[in-house]
């Protein structure tokens, strides 16, 4: 048999790269490449995950963790909001009971429990809880019940909807305030129950954790809407979607959509590049062309930092 060489040469390169990771990485990045290779019951990453939860970072995010008013600290910019520091543990691949101690969980679970879902910011404070811990390993049926829910949501309306990407309304005869400038005014359909009912980037992060998670029939739902998203259209809306307007006659400027930064020109500012790499890592676990396109063409861009002998 011959050998194909190039993809020898690929597979030498995959291995020159691996090789360098694991010489060169410290101690998190360490884990996560031994929890694809090694598994969780090797000595090699027993011994790392052990010197993992012992660094002060660790420390530091789960010392961020809400333990008490937790309807209002979910979502925020802050380190102490919990999106972010539950986020950031659930990227260094801590599981569920490495994060939360069982009395602290509860009061999640509780909160997912409650029925205020008075505004969008309700339904995303609880859904987010849920897809991070469910991601974290945790299998309670509520938590489960709620990753679940919201696939079949978003799976429906873009299997469903006639207006798939014409997500926007006229707002000619609407007093919109003025620091609003030219945003558009997001069709009310869209969080008539106050779910939005479109992709968020939130969607993306946590169905990246919860694909191998989650039966086939799921992953195929999952797939539809990565294709979704992935689509030219999809990825032509406006960055954060536009406005929506509250029960209160109030707008607000909804944000969370899922770009693909340098996906196009809309796409291609500075600020798009800040967030390239944390977007480039969650979407480039799904098995869609358009996506592995939009990664290879990503990282050219990121030519410049390339180590030599290494891509």
């Amino acid at each position: 048999m011959v050998k194909n060489s190039a993809t020898g040469k690929q597979t030498k390169t995959s291995q020159m790269q691996l090789d360098f990771i694991r010489k060169n990485s410290g101690t998190i990045i360490t884990h996560l490449l031994l929890s694809r290779i090694e598994g969780e019951n090797s000595k090699e990453y027993k011994a790392n995950y052990s010197d993992l939860l012992k660094l002060p970072i660790i420390t530091y995010w789960k010392n961020n963790l809400p333990t008490d008013k937790i309807s209002t600290t979910i979502l925020g910019s802050k380190d102490f909001y919990f999106e972010n520091a539950f986020g950031k543990l659930l990227t260094f691949g801590l599981s569920i009971n490495d994060i939360l101690d069982q009395n602290i969980l509860q009061k999640y679970i509780q909160f997912l429990g409650s029925h205020d879902k008075n505004n969008i910011y309700d339904f995303l404070a609880r859904y987010v809880v849920a897809g991070y811990l469910y991601a974290a390993g945790c299998s309670h049926e509520l938590v489960e019940r709620v990753v679940i829910d919201r696939i079949d949501t978003l799976y429906h309306f873009i299997t469903l909807s006639p207006i798939k990407y014409d997500i926007y309304t006229p707002s000619s005869q609407l007093k919109i305030p003025s620091q609003y400038g030219s945003k558009k005014l997001v069709n009310r359909i869209y969080y008539k129950n106050n779910e939005i009912t479109l992709p968020l980037v939130h969607d993306i992060f946590i169905f990246s954790y919860v694909y191998s998670k989650v039966s086939y029939n799921f992953q195929k739902k999952i797939d539809a809407i990565i294709e979704y998203v992935a689509n030219d259209k999809y990825q032509a809306l406006d960055y954060g979607y536009g406005l929506i307007k509250s029960s209160k006659n109030k707008y607000h400027f909804m944000g969370w959509s899922a770009h693909m930064p340098l996906f196009n020109k809309n796409l291609t500012s500075s600020y798009f590049e800040q967030g390239l790499m944390f977007r480039m890592a969650f979407f480039s676990k799904f098995k869609n062309q358009t996506i592995k396109h939009w990664v290879e063409k990503s990282l050219i861009q990121l030519e410049e930092f390339k180590i030599d002998g290494y891509k």
